[in-house]
């Protein structure tokens, strides 16, 4: 496993940064306490979380929407490393945060062992979203998606359309346009769409052809 790491470097008055690099628990419980030891800086009196604050948070969420998967052993494993960078004014207030990812386990998008599951967001997606918005991302049963095939595994006490409804909210938080959402849902839809493309050899020839373009044409859109 990765050891937490967290260190403060404050010399000289100046700006306190403090990395943390943890497992998905520990780093959740190390944000909210930052977002808390900010909040009570100096004077020990409980302000309303800011923006900042706030979207500190809130990228959790969307980190383990995108990045999360049930494997055997564990139901959210971090499927990808994080390094969480938290900057502090010399009032103790964040002034600043960096989120940097790396190592995404991409091969889980198009196949899982048995009693796993792709990313939470697949699944959020699929039975989250409204009829309006099935019919906006062309989304079909669950079972038409030869890409999860194997990750039908539900989750003990984990609501995946709540999920996707909480997701939505902290993209929101974060400031995402409805745009930029849109254009991230039809990224969602559109690699579970990809392994439904059916392909063929040519005949006397090597190359391969699609067997009908009613796929793609979708991905198109």
């Amino acid at each position: 496993g990765i050891n937490a790491e967290y260190g403060v470097a404050n010399q000289n008055g100046g700006p306190t940064v403090s990395p943390v690099k943890t497992k998905t628990p520990k780093s959740k419980q190390m944000m909210k306490r930052k977002s808390s030891m900010s909040l009570n800086a100096k004077t020990g009196a409980q302000v309303s979380m800011g923006d900042l604050e706030l979207q500190l948070l809130q990228a959790n969420p969307i980190l383990e929407a995108f990045g999360n998967a049930k494997t055997v052993k564990n139901d959210n494993s971090s499927r990808f490393g994080k390094f969480i960078k938290i900057t502090f004014d010399v009032s103790g207030y964040i002034s600043g945060a960096n989120i940097e990812t790396y190592l995404l386990e991409k091969a889980r998008v198009i196949r899982q062992a048995l009693a796993e599951r792709t990313f939470h967001i697949f699944y959020q997606m699929l039975y989250g979203a409204t009829k309006e918005m099935k019919e906006k991302f062309l989304l079909e049963d669950i079972n038409e998606y030869p890409f999860i095939s194997n990750g039908h595994e539900s989750i003990a006490g984990q609501d995946d359309s709540q999920d996707f409804l909480d997701t939505l909210e902290a993209l929101e938080i974060m400031l995402a346009s409805p745009e930029e959402i849109e254009a991230i849902l039809k990224c969602v839809s559109s690699c579970l769409l990809f392994g439904n493309v059916k392909v063929k050899q040519e005949r006397n020839s090597d190359q391969a052809i699609l067997t009908n373009n009613t796929v793609t044409q979708k991905i198109c859109k």
